[in-house]
């Protein structure tokens, strides 16, 4: 038999939505206080010329991204929900995260390089977006947002809370539905794109699954973004 003190201090899943769906309303927040100063500027200059390829990443933004992330970290720590281990990896973890990050790395590469040998114009609409308020704004506002936060902040929703925690008891079916949740959070706009991220959310969820450690799955979505980041460069 369970303790009962066992028993309540376990995670409860909905809460862990409600942690999911927290993040995502403080998120649209920061980016709606980040929007509305550049519209509300265009409407003083008089400015009707103004497209979404002019908008920018002022610097607060990161404030109000971190600031989302760290409270929805807080909160979960409150209701006994332990993200984090920050124990050392043991030799069998090292090497699973070894072997799936190099592969999935390997993989995704060769999948969008193949694509972009049979289709040499091809683009997502999210990379298009990104690389349009990348030539508008900081680089060094792009390279935490991007490289940094979003990382820890997208593994502390899909992989930690939502597999974690929210679909702890049934870890096979977590790997897709966060796998398919990610890439839908990316906007495919085709069976290209569609691809391209999977297998990267896939890699990830795998991450998860086999070791569970967030931090090796942060740390691998931060190798494939600075890759990224320096193509944009």
């Amino acid at each position: 038999m369970i303790p009962v003190e066992s028993y309540e201090k376990q995670p409860k899943a909905w809460l862990g939505i409600i942690w999911i769906v927290l993040y995502f309303i403080l998120d649209i927040i920061g980016q709606f206080i980040s929007i509305i100063p550049q519209i509300f500027n265009q409407v003083m200059t008089n400015s009707n010329t103004m497209t979404i390829d002019d908008f920018y990443m002022p610097w607060y933004i990161n404030l109000t991204q971190a600031i989302a992330i760290g409270l929805v970290i807080f909160l979960a720590y409150l209701t006994h929900m332990r993200l984090f281990s920050f124990r050392p990896f043991s030799k069998k973890e090292t090497l699973q995260a070894l072997a799936i990050g190099i592969g999935t790395l390997l993989l995704s590469n060769v999948v969008e390089i193949t694509i972009s040998i049979l289709n040499p114009d091809f683009n997502t609409a999210n990379q298009t977006g990104i690389e349009n308020v990348f030539s508008n704004s900081s680089m060094m506002t792009m390279f935490i947002s991007v490289v940094i936060l979003a990382p820890i902040a997208e593994e502390t929703i899909f992989r930690g809370l939502l597999m974690g925690v929210v679909l702890r008891k049934f870890p096979k079916i977590a790997v897709i539905v966060s796998a398919l949740l990610f890439t839908l959070l990316h906007i495919p706009t085709d069976i290209l794109s569609f691809i391209i991220y999977f297998v990267m959310a896939f890699g990830l969820a795998f991450m998860y699954y086999k070791t569970r450690r967030l931090e090796a799955c942060i740390l691998l979505h931060f190798v494939n973004n600075l890759i990224a980041f320096f193509f944009m460069i």
